[in-house]
């Protein structure tokens, strides 16, 4: 009887393991599976990375026009570049600011003229301008610099806005100008600005470019 029940438990166990095509089968699916994950994972990956110099591109291009138009928005006067860097140069003057330590915040400094009307105390001149890496004017250079000039000719804070700087789309036969400003009213007297990145990843590269006309609410 021991011995009996001792070869039906034998069966039993021979009958619950695998085979050994069963075993090559799992093996084959499992390769196959591991197979399909990698493809799908490089075909993503390769992706991603084509991908992504067009996204940074658009992010800088985005945050330096973002970065002006405070600027633009608060200018009571506009300054064009003189040649040959009118295209790719402007300055606006801002309104001069008064320290509330109530408020903890600054405040545009208001005035009244001889006639009594309010006006605003002209304040810092604030440019953009294309330059070279030493923060120099240069129509050709790679970056975007915002510098400001305090009323007694001295530099307060110069900064770089964007890197990798490229000419803008042609326009008339020549790259669009980075700064152009609409003066008149049917204008609503405004500062187009269009600014361009490149950038690269390897051999991918890509460039963008964002457009933005902003209205000067002061002048």
């Amino acid at each position: 009887m021991m011995a009996g029940r001792g070869r039906r438990g034998l069966a039993a166990a021979s009958q619950a393991g695998f085979t050994l095509a069963e075993a090559l089968t799992v093996t084959i699916i499992f390769g196959l599976i591991v197979v399909s994950v990698s493809t799908i994972y490089m075909a993503a990956l390769r992706a991603y990375r084509r991908g992504e110099p067009a996204n940074s591109a658009e992010r800088k291009a985005a945050w330096a026009v973002a970065r002006m138009v405070p600027d633009f928005q608060q200018a009571i006067a506009v300054i064009p570049a003189s040649p040959p860097n009118d295209a790719t140069a402007i300055a606006v003057r801002v309104p001069d600011k008064v320290w509330n330590a109530t408020d903890q915040t600054h405040y545009n400094h208001v005035s009244l003229t001889g006639g009594g009307d309010l006006y605003l105390v002209p304040g810092d001149l604030v440019y953009y301008y294309r330059g070279n890496d030493a923060g120099a004017m240069d129509a050709t250079g790679s970056k975007l610099w915002r510098a400001v000039v305090h009323d007694d000719g001295s530099l307060g804070t110069k900064l770089v806005v964007a890197d990798n700087l490229a000419n803008n789309p042609l326009k008339g036969g020549a790259p669009k100008p980075m700064f152009i400003y609409w003066p008149d009213v049917v204008r609503l007297r405004s500062v187009e600005v269009t600014i361009t990145v490149q950038e690269r990843a390897g051999a991918q590269v890509a460039n963008s470019t964002m457009v933005s006309e902003v209205c000067l609410r002061n002048h």
